[in-house]
């Protein structure tokens, strides 16, 4: 397929859209909770189901209202090599949401669990190299790993006791990798696919596992109350198409990586969305945590800041060598 080139935002405007999708998706858990707490007729599975069947229509009224959409979907479909790319980026998502979910169910501790599912950036920087052959200095490394540390102090305070169970862990980091994988892919594709045509076939693909999952499980689509309903819409809507498609757009102008780590500050946007949702007061852990990811992030950003202004030296560098050499 033809290659897209369109003009690259800055570099404020794609900090923005990641802020904003990050801060969207934290408020999948706390809509959650309070669907289960009212009796709804919400479940693990049919949340799964709806919050990405309305995802699906918020990108299909999208691309319905732009001609060259509806066109390069056709396309898709006739370019095996793309089409199959977005169907396995849709069952990487679904897979890692759904494990996820179930992941949870188990008695093992919480903040085992979200410990584990943010080593995605690991993956993401193993997959860049082996993928794309970025590589992440030692000073921005050191950035990623406070971010997980403060992660984990956060995670830590939610501690509860618990019985580890080796298969969720083993899940979890199963849905960690897919979710790099979800995100590594999107990068591939989109120097040849638009970004709503893309998650046009992608979620197709995700929210059809979704609904296979559910039939298989036994597991009811209804009934469900208006207030469910609503929530399903606000989480397939804000938390899934706004907020989990953030990223995926941004990897087409900034490394995997340094998209990814943005999300690591979700924790504590969670604290926050949770104090004002379900009145649960951050401790002084979440604090420290919280702090210690905004420290993380700053090192990672000026670490890469650096790394490309010494890029950039080297090439006028060369570029001065060439000219000087071309000079009789």
């Amino acid at each position: 397929m033809e290659l897209k080139q369109n003009k690259a935002p800055s570099m404020a405007v794609i900090y923005a859209v990641l802020i904003f999708g990050m801060v969207a998706s934290t408020f999948h858990a706390p809509l959650f909770r309070i669907g289960l707490a009212h009796n709804t007729g919400m479940t693990s599975e049919n949340m799964s189901v709806y919050r990405m069947f309305f995802a699906w229509v918020g990108v299909a009224v999208m691309c319905a209202i732009k001609k060259d959409y509806r066109q390069e979907i056709v396309k898709i479909c006739k370019n095996p090599r793309v089409f199959i790319i977005l169907a396995l980026m849709g069952i990487f998502k679904a897979s890692s949401l759904l494990i996820w979910a179930y992941c949870l169910d188990s008695q093992t501790p919480v903040f085992v669990l979200n410990m584990i599912s943010n080593t995605q950036p690991l993956f993401i920087m193993l997959g860049s190299y082996l993928m794309f052959k970025e590589r992440t200095g030692p000073k921005a490394m050191l950035g990623v790993f406070i971010c997980l540390f403060g992660v984990g102090i956060i995670s830590i305070s939610s501690f509860s006791g618990g019985t580890i169970s080796l298969w969720a862990v083993f899940g979890m980091f199963c849905s960690a990798i897919l979710m790099a994988l979800y995100l590594l892919f999107s990068k591939l594709v989109q120097q040849d696919v638009s970004f709503w045509p893309m998650l046009f076939i992608a979620y197709i693909f995700s929210t059809l596992e979704m609904m296979a999952c559910c039939v298989l499980s036994g597991s009811p689509f209804g009934p469900i109350t208006m207030e469910g309903w609503l929530i399903f819409l606000v989480m397939g809507i804000w938390c899934t198409l706004f907020g989990h498609s953030c990223g995926v757009w941004a990897v087409k102008y900034i490394s995997p990586v340094k998209s990814s780590i943005f999300n690591l500050f979700g924790p504590v946007v969670s604290a926050v969305v949770c104090y004002f949702l379900l009145g649960e007061i951050p401790s002084i852990m979440v604090l420290i945590g919280g702090a210690l990811v905004l420290v993380g992030l700053c090192v990672y950003n000026l670490a890469k800041l650096q790394e490309s202004r010494a890029v950039l030296a080297m090439e006028q560098a060369d570029v001065k060598a060439m000219e000087g050499e071309a000079v009789p």
